[in-house]
């Protein structure tokens, strides 16, 4: 019997994803790829999420024993959620509740609704946070996700300005994160040109560049820097290249001013983004606004709210912000088989409004500020850095010195401990043979610098997540040294959080906070 209502309730729900998921193969139009769920109204826009909602709250008690147990502990029944109205009975989903079920039930957990049979019968392909702050979340998606991330994705990226004719060069790992695989599927189903960028340097990502023009490009905000600083010691100025925009991810890179308008400036193209997170919502959950440009003070990002529900809560009490005052941002996702969370804390700092967009798009707008550098669920307390005073103070400097000294530390014992191998190897010196130029590894490949780890530094171009730090390009350009741990924009090491800011080439990765706002 409870097999039967559990597969009752998967049709029931696949079929609703089916119906809403409107002009599923082509543009419907030049500008926006389903009109009638791009422009649509209010309350068209709620009814939706009502229906979903009556079709994604059982599927989830009869699928997900960690639902299950959570609706008998809080004494609740799928029938009381039946609305957007009622989500506020449902308490805020943390992280650490997801960390303690995988612990508790690994290797998968009980907080998805992807079952062994249905892995076996239509699995696609298995996600997973950092696992950096605790046991890594892992995720099962089927090819219905994968179907379901395309659309939501070309949707978004229709509207951010990818047209016919454009050629995207994608210098990403494809590892276990959800942005570049979705993208990719994304860019098939509008039938794009792509370039794959994996596996090379970045000298020959540059020549790329220079001799097949591609249009969009790809990457993280600190390659991005590293990338153009390399094209300029080679005599080429990235700016009158072919590529007039930069799809970032996986640090901030809109939110953080200084960084913005470097790459900006750098490269003379706009910047674009997604946002997301791995458990709640790993296709597109906001996308740059179509109204974006260079000169945009504050830069805004819509929300999809035909596929997921968005909200902000008070960082203490957990309890619904109203419109105009800022919170924490929380995501029900309504688009897909495996994970359809119900009032996930994505954790970054949001004002609602319902302003409207320049353009004909009707989902919400997302202002971006500034992500906290602790996470909201951390037991240490909020630290609010949106206030100008925070961003740039002593603080934060005391705090990249650290970072720094502790870089520079472990090269000087990695140089000592090489030194220390070349005298042990070293062959003794013979008359008429002269020694080894002074400073130089006999034993290193041709082309590369003595001292440190050698390997590492022969993957330094490679090296496609770097530090987007204020110095971290040019101290790569300089003495060709990676640091041994990722530094954030900000300076500091990554905490590990679930989300990407407003695009992520993986999750677990440093966030940022945001001001949201509905159209």
């Amino acid at each position: 019997m409870a097999n039967q209502r559990a597969e009752s309730t998967r049709q029931t729900w696949l079929a609703t994803l089916q119906k809403f998921r409107l002009d599923p193969d082509r543009a419907a139009s030049a500008d926006m790829w389903s009109p009638r769920l791009d422009a649509a109204s209010r309350d068209e826009l709620v009814a939706i999420q009502n229906e979903k909602l009556r079709a994604a709250v059982p599927f989830l008690y009869e699928n997900s024993p960690f639902y299950r147990r959570r609706f008998a502990r809080l004494g609740l029944l799928p029938s009381d959620i039946a609305s957007v109205e009622d989500l506020k009975k449902w308490p805020v989903v943390d992280k650490r509740e997801m960390m303690t079920d995988a612990a508790e039930h690994p290797p998968y957990g009980t907080y998805t609704t992807t079952t062994d049979e249905v892995w076996a019968k239509r699995g696609w392909m298995m996600f997973s946070s950092s696992g950096s702050t605790g046991a890594p979340r892992v995720f099962r998606y089927t090819h219905i996700d994968r179907e379901a991330w395309a659309w939501a994705n070309a949707r978004a990226l229709l509207a951010m300005g990818f047209r016919p004719g454009e050629t995207v060069f994608m210098m990403s790992g494809y590892g276990p994160h959800v942005w570049a695989w979705g993208v990719q599927y994304a860019l098939q189903k509008m039938e794009l040109a792509t370039i794959p960028g994996g596996g090379m340097d970045a000298r020959a990502r540059a020549n790329i560049i220079l001799r097949f023009k591609p249009t969009i490009l790809l990457c993280t905000p600190s390659y991005a820097l590293h990338l153009g600083r390399l094209m300029q010691s080679m005599g080429h100025d990235p700016a009158p290249t072919s590529v007039h925009t930069l799809f970032l991810a996986g640090e901030p890179a809109l939110a953080v001013e200084p960084t913005r308008r470097r790459i900006e400036n750098l490269w003379n193209a706009r910047i674009v983004e997604f946002y997301g997170c791995t458990e709640a919502s790993p296709h597109v959950g906001g996308y740059s606004c179509p109204a974006l440009n260079r000169d945009t003070a504050i830069p805004a990002t819509h929300l999809m709210e035909d596929v997921q529900i968005w909200e902000t809560v008070d960082p203490e009490t957990r309890q619904e912000e109203p419109p105009g005052r800022r919170g924490l941002t929380v995501c029900t996702n309504l688009n897909s088989e495996s994970s359809p969370q119900l009032r996930f804390l994505v954790g970054d700092y949001a004002t609602l409004t319902t302003e409207r967009c320049l353009r004909p798009h009707s989902c919400a707008r997302v202002g971006l500020v500034c992500r906290p550098r602790r996470r909201p669920d951390q037991s240490a307390g909020h630290q609010d850095v949106s206030d100008p005073g925070r961003r740039g103070g002593a603080r934060f400097a005391r705090k990249r010195r650290r970072v720094r000294d502790r870089h520079r530390h472990r090269r000087r014992r990695a140089r000592h401990h090489d030194g220390a191998l070349r005298a042990l190897r070293s062959p003794k010196r013979r008359p008429g043979v002269a020694p080894p130029p002074r400073g130089r590894n006999p034993h290193a490949l041709r082309g590369q610098s003595s001292g440190g780890n050698s390997r590492a530094r022969y993957a330094a171009e490679d090296r496609v997540q770097g530090a987007a730090g204020e110095g971290s390009a040019e101290e790569i350009n300089r003495g060709g040294q990676i640091p041994p741990r990722r530094v954030s924009a900000t300076g500091v090491p990554p905490h590990g959080g679930s989300g990407y800011s407003a695009g992520c080439l993986g999750f677990g990765l440093t966030k940022v906070d945001f001001r949201l706002s509905h159209n």
